[in-house]
Parts: C-alpha cells; sequence; structure tokens
C-alpha cells in the first residue's frame, strides 16, 4: 500500500509539470506572463483574453488535452492571420504595380496628344509660309509697266490675306483675338503701356492697340498693349463776389 501511494504521489506531480508545461507555452505563444499580463486571442469556447490573474491561474488548472486544444486553436488562427497577410501584400503589390502601369500610359497619351497637336499646327503654318513665299515671289515679278502705287497696293493685299489666314489658323485651335479697343481698361487682358487724359471719357478707355492680345478660353494667351484715356479732371472755378484771398468763410463755404 505504502508503494502504491508513492507511485500516484509520483504520477500526479509528473501531470501537474505537465500542465505547468503545457501553461507555459500557452503563455509564450499567447504573450502572457507570470506576472498577471493579458494573454492575447480568444481562448477556449470562444472567450475573450483573461484580464486577471485568476484567468490565468485557471487556465494552469485545465487538463493537457484541454490546453493542446487551446494551442491548436491558436496555431490556426496565427496560420489565418499569415496567410490573410500574405493575401493582403499580394493585392498591394499588385495595385502598387497597376497604377505605375496606369501613370505610364498617361504619360504616353499625353506625349502623344502633344505630338498630334504639334503636327496639325505645323500643317498649318507650313501653309502659311507657302502663301508668304508666294508672296515674295509676285513681289519680285512685278513688270517694269506697274506703277509703284500699284505694286505697293498688291504687296499689302497680299499680306493682309497671310494675316487673315494666320488668325482663322489661331481661331481653328480655340486662341481668339482679345477685343480691346475702345472697351473698358481690364489689367488681367491689357498692359497698359500709355496713360493720357481726355474729356470724351468717363472711365479709364482703351483709346489705342498698339499690340493685339489672344487669349484662349479664360487662360491669357499673350496681353495686349494699349494706350488708356482717363478721364480728365474737371478744376472748378469760384466766381464769387467778395471771397477773401485770406480764405474767410465766402472762400470756405465754396471749398465745402
Amino acid at each position: 500500500m505504502i508503494r502504491d501511494s508513492k507511485n500516484d504521489a509520483r504520477e500526479t506531480d509528473e501531470k501537474g509539470r505537465e500542465g505547468q508545461q503545457a501553461a507555459d507555452s500557452l503563455r509564450s505563444r499567447t504573450g502572457g506572463s507570470d506576472d498577471g499580463n493579458e494573454m492575447a486571442g480568444p481562448l477556449k469556447g470562444g472567450e475573450g483574453p483573461p484580464e486577471t490573474a485568476n484567468d490565468e491561474e485557471e487556465m494552469i488548472r485545465l487538463g493537457p488535452e484541454e490546453l493542446a486544444e487551446v494551442i491548436r486553436k491558436k496555431d490556426e488562427e496565427i496560420v489565418k492571420k499569415n496567410e490573410e497577410i500574405v493575401a493582403l501584400k499580394d493585392v498591394l503589390q499588385r495595385r502598387q504595380a497597376d497604377f505605375e502601369n496606369y501613370k505610364k500610359r498617361v504619360v504616353k497619351s499625353q506625349d502623344e496628344y502633344r505630338n498630334l497637336a504639334i503636327r496639325d499646327m505645323s500643317s498649318d503654318i507650313i501653309t502659311i509660309n507657302d502663301d508668304l513665299l508666294r508672296a515674295v515671289e509676285a513681289a519680285g515679278a512685278v513688270s517694269e509697266n506697274c506703277t509703284v502705287a500699284e505694286a505697293r497696293a498688291s504687296f499689302l493685299e497680299g499680306v493682309l490675306m497671310i494675316s487673315k489666314q494666320v488668325e482663322e489658323v489661331l481661331k481653328k485651335y480655340g486662341i481668339e483675338e482679345i477685343e480691346s479697343l475702345n472697351r473698358e481698361f481690364d489689367p488681367a487682358l491689357n498692359e497698359a503701356v500709355e496713360i493720357d487724359e481726355s474729356a470724351e471719357v468717363e472711365r479709364d478707355t482703351i483709346t489705342r492697340v498698339y499690340r493685339k492680345g489672344f487669349k484662349m478660353g479664360d487662360s491669357v494667351v499673350r496681353a495686349a498693349k494699349v494706350r488708356v484715356s482717363r478721364p480728365a479732371r474737371r478744376v472748378e472755378q469760384n466766381g464769387c463776389d467778395g471771397c477773401g484771398t485770406d480764405g474767410g468763410p465766402q472762400a470756405n463755404e465754396s471749398i465745402n
């Protein structure tokens, strides 16, 4: 009987050590400690992390099979979380690659549009240059019987036609002339290079355009250089009799 009691005690001690080892292994996996710190993650039956030392003591009292089951569930959760992390990293890498490809496509499209615009405009400019060359050839081929006035008139007509053609090309690309003459001065569209006074205007008015301005939509391509006429200052003359020269009461009333 004494031997059986000793054997039973020995078996009980071994089971206690196994339970203690299992509890220590669980704490090392879940981030727990012997000082009563919280254990991470849900435990048996979907319960939350133990918040007191009593909960840890209760875990220690669990049998080896129950602790092994808890550890197995924690291992499964860790594997699942790792798989989710890998999947999210893969998605992030794919999104980053898609974004880089999108930026390359945008840059390529912009270059293509720019090249198309340059090609179309250069074609129109080449056509205008052809007209200029023809005008030069025509001026060189003037007959000796043609008077200077006739040659001058013919040359001016050709130049005006080419200038009109240039403006039509600009309109084709959305570039329009800024209407400035006899308009109220707008510093956002015009640049005043000369200012004078005139009794014929009631507000700052553009009376001459030295260089045309152009705009594309609401954007100014080039501001117009203009002359601005301001209303002339009106000097009121005091024609009352008896106004003193020393600034007396009558003079003060006139000034007021």
